[in-house]
């Protein structure tokens, strides 16, 4: 069983390859490692967090690479993180956004029916909520009045995954019933840390912005921040051990 990570030089990327190379899963990683910030800076976060996690540099939009990778690897699951993030680039830069979220998407989700991939873990942003909703948000508030083309494309993926679940899902129809049976949401948003960390780069958005990219400013910040996470995922995922803690 191989594990498929999108955009694995990110921030979270680089950290879902790192948990699940310590939970002993095979995986591998893809990234185009792009310019919309220092590339450098995701090639040093990946040789210090999962330096020894196979990590490739492909561009979802390369349908024929990305072919050739699955056919290769055969993955079982795929983790999508990749996306073209940021709310002024997407003013000068439309097309790459249409390309990379839209395109990049669509081309992941057929290769997954094709390949008969067991499952596809897509990550949303809270920015799909846009003017349609109040916070705090929750699972059953409408995303159609986004304030950005990086949350247009984001919910509109949302959209997608949920057509091609439904259309092609399998065991997925099951539990769609389900949760419209029980009164749950059909696409689940998981909040969890990420409330916690949406509410600093809301602030660090606020205060930088006009001078570097935000998740850039919170890993200067709060240093800190991703050893606890770290040390979370190993309490939540492989239990809590008394070394892990320094005293």
């Amino acid at each position: 069983m191989t594990t498929l990570v999108t955009g694995a030089a990110g921030f979270i990327g680089a950290h879902t390859c790192r948990a699940l190379a310590a939970r002993g899963e095979a995986l591998v990683g893809i990234d185009n490692y792009n310019d919309y910030y220092n590339p450098q800076l995701k090639r040093d976060r990946v040789a210090a967090l999962c330096p020894k996690v196979d990590i490739r540099m492909i561009d979802l939009i390369d349908r024929d690479g990305l072919a050739a990778l699955f056919d290769e690897l055969k993955p079982t699951r795929v983790v999508h993180l990749a996306a073209q993030a940021g709310v002024r680039y997407s003013l000068r830069n439309p097309y790459i956004y249409v390309d990379s979220n839209l395109a990049g998407f669509v081309n992941l989700l057929e290769l997954c029916r094709q390949r008969s991939v067991g499952h596809c873990i897509y990550a949303s942003s809270s920015s799909v909520y846009g003017d349609s909703a109040t916070p705090p948000f929750s699972e059953d508030q409408r995303i159609d009045k986004p304030r950005s083309l990086y949350a247009a494309t984001k919910a509109a993926n949302e959209l997608i995954a949920y057509l091609g679940a439904l259309m092609f899902g399998g065991r997925w129809l099951v539990q769609f019933v389900a949760s419209k049976r029980a009164g749950k949401p059909v696409i689940p948003r998981l909040f969890w840390y990420m409330s916690v960390l949406g509410s600093l780069m809301t602030l660090s958005y606020f205060l930088f912005s006009a001078k570097q990219d935000s998740v850039g400013v919170l890993q200067n910040l709060f240093p800190a921040f991703t050893a606890m996470y770290s040390l979370y995922l190993d309490i939540k995922y492989r239990g809590w051990r008394r070394d892990k803690v320094r005293r």
